[in-house]
This record gives structure tokens, sequence and C-alpha cells, in this order.
């Protein structure tokens, strides 16, 4: 599955289930994931990679709209960290708001690990 190379990075993936959410940059920068799952067995996961940051002419974001049902994981990109002594890595950050609408409870909360995508297409349904 073409979604399970990114697991290497950040090990899980969250959905919160039918919520759409609005995510708010304030400082540092984010690379999410973003993974839709195919609607039939026939079709391809879709992939989409964004970087939430202050550079708007580098085509960063300070909003970010994911709708419901959508997988989506964070990290720092690489290339933010490649320059930094090991102990300094620890000291790199992102800090954003999400907002989700409407309201949800952690028990709607649903995480997908690389063992599970690997082991059947029907990982985005679950």
């Amino acid at each position: 599955h073409e979604p399970c190379k990114h697991f290497d990075r950040f090990g899980i993936v969250n959905l919160t289930p039918i919520r759409q959410t609005f995510h708010v940059h304030h400082s540092g920068r984010s690379l999410y994931t973003l993974i839709k799952p195919p609607s039939s067995a026939s079709e391809r996961p879709l992939v989409k990679r964004v970087v939430m940051g202050s550079n708007l002419a580098a085509g960063e974001l300070l909003q970010l709209y994911v709708p419901g049902g959508w997988w989506k994981a964070t990290e720092i990109p690489a290339e933010d960290l490649q320059d930094l002594e090991e102990e300094q890595k620890d000291r790199v950050g992102c800090l954003i708001s999400e907002v989700v609408c409407p309201g949800w409870t952690i028990n709607q909360h649903k995480f997908l690990t690389r063992a599970k995508a690997s082991s059947s297409a029907s990982w985005a349904r679950s």
C-alpha cells in the first residue's frame, strides 16, 4: 500500500471520523500527510502532503481544512532537523491549534498502524 511508506517516520496515523478539522498555524513548521481512503477495492488511497508554516511564498499554509474521513499524521520536516546536533533536535517544534466540528470525544478517535495498513485493504473503513 502506498500509505505504508509514511509509517517509517511517524508510526501512527489518526482519524477523527465524520468530523471536519481546521488546523491553524502559530509557529514552527509541520509536514502533514493526509490520506483519503479508497471508496472501492479497485481504487488506491489518495495521499497528499502539505507543510504548515509561515513561508507563504514557498507554498506553506497558515490554515488547513481536513474533511472528515481522512487519515492524517504530522511530523517536523526533515530539512528542519538535518543540520542540527542530536541534542538540539528535541528542541525543534511546531505549534498548531486544531478545531474539530462538531465536537468529539476521545473514544471516537481511531488509529492506524503499519501492521493494520499492510494487512488488509479494509483499513480505510477501520
